[in-house]
């Protein structure tokens, strides 16, 4: 599947201390040992194809048993700092005790994943730096993931500055290489508010000193269905999602947060939905942010059935892989709730444009409603794509004229992928699918 839609990094392989050493009174490490409900760390390293990468997130699993107050540093450091260094070696690729069949190497780690506050998490991060450097010098440190999210508070510092003061600000050095953050929305332009979580950070981070220091997002969000548990909906708001919007609300999260800058994103909770019946908390909203279905949950077409959010990854990977990052342009187009970005392929030089209308800003049924915007085309015509497919996969064309350097353009109730055509024949007009 992830090799299907285009996904390039996967996103965690938690390597938990108290499976790989059950025995700390010995420096032997088991990673062929099944995990809890699932393949050894092994088995699952051999299925990671060359081509793709994957991030190591090593967890102190100590700390969740101490009393009376946790710590996230061991109360022994030399065996975790071992644990750390035995863990790092055997997947870094160097050809020195690697893992036998290993095809992508390791080189990028996460210390923990989103740590209590005031559990000392700084301390363990500065540790563990250090021996992850020493194992291989090469390999790049992720920080915890800052937690934010629509239902910890409207005031973006309030639960911002709390990570900070305990994560980072005590931080004596240099102790990572990328900053993380997940953030999970309610799919009603809350993607939006990202914008301020991102600036904050950003802004922080660079009075620390950490100017360079890209910030990732290893957990977003968009569901689809009625999710019973953990679901930020505002007053007023509809908790269903279809599997339309879900595709709509992804596709608008990735680009957002690339345009701000974020410089890769990993949708949570990975491919198939999970949990269901087995889960501690069925009908979890992590257990619908999924892109196959697992035919437990509500509004559910059967396992393994793709979602139609499938099919829109796939499409959006398929537009935009090969654009230069860092140079992604906000159209200006003059609509209330309508975005535009336009992003260019370095290998190419062509441009694609994504546009959207947040109809939900305005109306409560946008169908048969779209707004209209006059865009630049340096082209004779423009192919428009409608992100959202039909639930086969199937997609829907349109090939709109160009004149003097500009195209009128409409957007409903889905985003449109706005690519500039330079053939004849490109220009037969109204819908296709494919």
């Amino acid at each position: 599947y992830a090799r299907d839609i285009g996904v390039r990094w996967l996103y965690p392989l938690y390597f938990r201390w108290d499976e790989v050493q059950r025995d700390r009174s010995q420096a032997r490490y088991d990673w062929s040992h099944p995990m809890k409900g699932g393949p050894s760390y092994d088995q699952q390293m051999a299925d990671v194809p060359a081509d793709m990468h994957i991030i190591g997130s090593l967890l102190n699993t100590d700390a969740d048993a101490r009393e009376p107050r946790p710590s996230y540093v061991p109360a022994n450091v030399g065996p975790w700092v071992a644990f750390v260094k035995a863990t790092v070696a055997r997947y870094n690729g160097d050809g020195v005790n690697d893992m036998p069949g290993l095809r992508s190497p390791i080189k990028y780690w996460q210390v923990g994943s989103e740590p209590e506050l005031g559990w000392n998490y700084h301390r363990l991060l500065e540790i563990t730096y250090r021996a992850i450097k020493e194992a291989d010098p090469q390999a790049q440190v992720v920080t915890c993931s800052g937690m934010c999210g629509p239902g910890l508070g409207d005031d973006i510092k309030d639960f911002c500055q709390p990570c900070y003061e305990d994560y980072i600000r005590p931080l004596s050095g240099p102790c990572f290489d990328v900053f993380d953050l997940h953030w999970y929305p309610n799919a009603r332009a809350d993607y939006k508010r990202f914008k301020a979580v991102y600036d904050y950070w950003r802004g922080v981070l660079d009075a620390k000193g950490f100017q360079q220091v890209p910030i990732w997002s290893t957990g977003i969000g968009t569901y689809s269905g009625t999710p019973k548990v953990k679901i930020f909906a505002h007053p007023g708001e509809p908790v269903y999602h279809s599997e339309e919007f879900q595709a709509a609300d992804l596709l608008k999260q990735y680009v957002y947060y690339l345009a701000l800058g974020v410089k890769k994103i990993f949708l949570a909770m990975g491919m198939k939905e999970a949990g269901g019946k087995d889960s501690d908390l069925p009908g979890n909203y992590f257990e619908t942010t999924g892109l196959v279905f697992d035919g437990l949950n509500d509004h559910d077409r059967g396992a393994g059935v793709k979602k139609v959010g499938y099919y829109t990854y796939q499409m959006m990977t398929e537009k935009l892989e090969g654009s230069a990052w860092d140079r992604i342009e906000r159209v200006p187009v003059g609509q209330p709730n309508v975005l535009v970005f336009k992003f260019r392929n370095l290998g190419t030089g062509r441009s694609v444009m994504v546009a959207w209308w947040d109809w939900f800003e305005e109306t409560t049924d946008p169908q048969g409603q779209q707004r209209t915007m006059t865009l630049p085309c340096s082209g004779k015509a423009a192919r428009l794509t409608t992100a959202v497919t039909d639930r086969a996969g199937r997609r829907t064309v349109t090939i709109v004229p160009a004149s003097r350097g500009l195209m009128t353009v409409p957007v409903g109730e889905h985003p449109v992928f706005i690519e500039e055509q330079d053939q004849p024949d490109s220009l037969r007009p109204g819908p296709a699918s494919k």
